[in-house]
This record gives C-alpha cells, sequence and structure tokens, in this order.
C-alpha cells in the first residue's frame, strides 16, 4: 500500500503549515497639492489681528461719542469775563469764599490772577456770583463791585468786599458751586 500523506510525519507538518503568502504594503497615497499648513496659520493669525483691531476701534469710537456730563458735582469754571476790555483775556477770578460779618452782611474773598507777562494796572470790576448751572439770563445771586491792586505779571491777589444780596451767606451755594461773572468798569479801553 502507498504510504498515505498521513502517515509521513513531513507532509502532515507542511500540510498544516500555511503557505506563506508575503501581504504587500498598501499604497502610499498620493501626494495632495492643497493650501500649505503655513499660508493657512499665516490666515488665521492676520484674521485674528484684523478682528481684534477692528473691535479695539470701535470700542474707542464708541467711548468718545458718548462722554459723560457733569452737571452738579464737577467744580464750576472760573470767573468769565463778560466784556470784550483787552485785559479781560488775562484776567481771572476764581477762590471764591462766602462769608458773613457780626452784622450779616455777606463777604466776598477772592481771587483775581493776572496770566500775562506784563503789568496790569490797578482796576475796577463788576462782579456777579450766579451757580455754576445756571444760565446769564437768570438774575445773579449777589454781586459787587472790587478794587483791584496793580499786578505785576504772572501774580494774583486776594481781594475781600462785602456783596449787595438778599440772601444770607449760608443759603448761598459752596464755592465749588459758584461762578463769577465780571465786567472791567475801569480803567476804560
Amino acid at each position: 500500500m502507498p504510504p498515505s500523506e498521513t502517515d509521513c510525519p513531513r507532509c502532515a507538518a507542511a500540510q498544516n503549515a500555511a503557505p506563506a503568502v508575503e501581504k504587500a504594503a498598501p499604497p502610499a497615497p498620493p501626494r495632495r497639492r492643497g493650501v500649505p499648513a503655513w499660508a493657512i496659520t499665516l490666515l488665521v493669525a492676520a484674521g485674528l489681528i484684523a478682528g481684534g483691531g477692528a473691535l479695539i476701534w470701535r470700542v474707542k469710537r464708541s467711548q468718545a461719542s458718548a462722554k459723560p456730563e457733569f452737571k452738579t458735582s464737577q467744580p464750576a469754571a472760573p470767573g468769565v469775563a463778560r466784556n470784550p476790555h483787552p485785559l479781560a483775556k488775562y484776567v481771572e477770578v476764581t477762590g471764591l469764599r462766602v462769608s458773613e460779618d457780626a452784622k450779616r452782611n455777606v463777604n466776598v474773598k477772592m481771587l483775581v490772577v493776572n496770566h500775562s507777562l506784563a503789568e496790569i494796572p490797578a482796576m475796577e470790576l463788576k462782579v456777579e456770583l450766579r451757580p455754576a448751572t445756571a444760565t446769564e439770563e437768570g438774575p445773579p445771586l449777589c454781586s459787587f463791585s472790587a478794587k483791584i491792586p496793580s499786578l505785576t505779571g504772572h501774580s494774583s491777589a486776594e481781594v475781600s468786599t462785602t456783596a449787595k444780596t438778599n440772601l444770607r451767606a449760608y443759603e448761598l451755594p459752596d464755592w465749588q458751586f459758584l461762578k463769577a461773572d465780571y465786567e472791567i468798569v475801569s480803567p476804560k479801553p
């Protein structure tokens, strides 16, 4: 009898062993010819910078258009000259202090400043005190005349005088809520 295939140990081992088939590696995907990664990174960075700049511009623009208005908490502007006297642009009336003496007269102390380099001769001012928020059409709280000594360049003088008013000193607003409108009466221009 011919030997069977199962009888031979070599044959059985060869049959049990699977044939060795070499598997080939899958083919590499073709190279894409799209936009490089560095170009995409630059485009995204440029977009973020442009968007941030536009946002900052818009915020600054909206802040500039929405300026707050202060009515009573802001200190009053210094005295304003009401006549076109040539010296008026160099003179400032500021530092108003209102008090009352024993006879119930309202006393006003003020500081008159010379903002020019030149000496300003002695002058007389007609001053009206108004609330800082009032318009010029309304009646003044009090009025008075004050004689100012000559002022050297960039100097000031403190002047005290009695004011004409129907109000008591404690009924007048505090110094930061007063403004002085003044007119230079003499010397004549």
